[in-house]
């Protein structure tokens, strides 16, 4: 905490016990409080996300944590991270192959190609999600010519091309991606559009 004290600093992992209280027994305080203490926001909080777990062995168990510095407040929007609770319906045996553990995944809006444009509306695009290798997009009135953006989580392009106008759909495969969750970004002249997809095993 007392290293680069500037910089924006993000924490996140298999912490094992409660950003709020503890799951040890007759313990009621955080063993992270002093992170707390030291000025940094804890993200993922059993009373901001009651009943829900991160370990598949209990229905309650929060103890995959994100926290952050202050300073990373203004990037971190409003209701940015929730608890993939959906994993093992897409990976097989997912406990015994995988983990006991579930994914917890936050998102920050920085000056990147991941930001949004606000122009154009979610509801005007809609992604066919999950699926396999396959892009299916369908539009709710006709787009002039547009792009296809594809970036996996750390911001890195995985495919880009132009397309032309389309009057309700647009579908494509894209066999050199590897399974997992990625960005699908749609711009066109009126702005850009994006939202995640679950590409399948």
């Amino acid at each position: 905490m007392h290293f680069f004290p500037q910089q924006k600093k993000l924490i996140v992992g298999d912490f094992n016990d409660y950003l709020e209280g503890s799951s040890v027994a007759g313990q009621s305080t955080s063993p992270f409080q002093n992170l707390f203490t030291a000025g940094y926001v804890g993200v993922t909080l059993p009373s901001v996300y009651p009943g829900q777990t991160t370990y598949m062995g209990s229905p309650d168990h929060l103890i995959d944590n994100v926290v952050f510095s202050q300073n990373m407040s203004s990037f971190f929007p409003d209701s940015a991270c929730f608890i993939f609770s959906e994993a093992p319906r897409y990976i097989s045996d997912y406990e015994a192959t995988m983990s006991d553990h579930l994914p917890v995944m936050s998102y920050y809006k920085f000056n990147n190609p991941l930001s949004v444009s606000e122009q154009t509306k979610l509801e005007d695009i809609r992604l066919v999600n999950p699926s396999k290798g396959r892009i299916q997009l369908y539009f709710n009135h006709t787009t002039s010519d547009w792009s296809l953006k594809i970036y996996d989580l750390c911001g890195k392009l995985m495919h880009q091309s132009n397309q032309k106008p389309t009057t309700s759909g647009f579908e494509i495969y894209l066999t050199n991606i590897q399974p997992g969750m990625y960005i699908v970004q749609v711009q066109t002249k009126s702005g850009i559009w994006q939202q995640k997809w679950l590409n399948l095993e």
